[in-house]
């Protein structure tokens, strides 16, 4: 008789109760495996001895998570899929993590039985995003309209949160030259003589 593999869970929660109730509900059921610790430090010192298929990251840890320890864990526990899972996740942090690799947002209002298959399903290499954490995206027409390109307008967008050259190096995977080009190439095109002018023309304009 043949034995479906179990999909080994690393939770990182620092509330005991709330990790404690999420691996039993989640071992109960037969088809996972469950390591609990408090802290992203201690879920790379466990990584070491054990082998994952998937890293739920509580989104509101005593300590906040950054999006380059994100990043890291993203890169550090391929091939587990990395999600995030909280009552309530801050959109532009919710969609960075999303750029950078993450593999979906899970809300703690979800039913055991609606977060059972949204596991699996983000384990077969789909991504969930809940409706009500979908980003407003700008229309093809308004980016034509300044001839923006696709990359372009991802920076463009990033800037808009405050981001540093090197954080939006980190979030989109680009060098520090390039993100500097894309930023003399947004303020060319838009007629501004500085990223801030950009952004508010952007605004003005509704391409953000």
């Amino acid at each position: 008789m043949s034995h479906t593999k179990k999909l080994h869970v690393l939770i990182i929660e620092d509330r005991a109760l709330i990790s404690d109730l999420l691996s039993l509900s989640l071992e109960e059921t037969g088809d996972f495996e469950t390591t609990s610790v408090s802290t992203v430090k201690r879920a790379f010192e466990v990584k070491a001895d054990k082998k994952f298929d998937l890293v739920m990251l509580e989104t509101s840890l005593a300590n906040p998570v950054k999006i380059r320890d994100v990043q890291d864990m993203v890169q550090q526990f391929d091939p587990a899929k990395v999600v995030l899972f909280g009552r309530s996740t801050i959109p532009m942090f919710a969609q960075n993590c999303l750029d950078i690799g993450v593999s979906g947002l899970i809300p703690k209002q979800f039913s055991l039985e609606a977060l059972i298959l949204t596991l699996k399903l983000i384990h077969t290499g789909q991504k969930f995003i809940p409706s009500e954490q979908q980003m407003a995206t700008v229309s093809d027409q308004a980016m034509d309209r300044c001839s923006l390109s696709r990359k372009e307008f991802d920076v463009l967008k990033k800037l808009t949160e405050g981001l540093s050259n090197k954080d939006i190096m980190v979030i989109l995977g680009l060098s520090e030259s390039t993100v500097k080009m894309h930023i003399r190439s947004i303020c060319k095109k838009l007629g501004a003589t500085n990223r801030t002018q950009a952004l508010v023309f952007a605004q003005r304009h509704g391409l953000i």
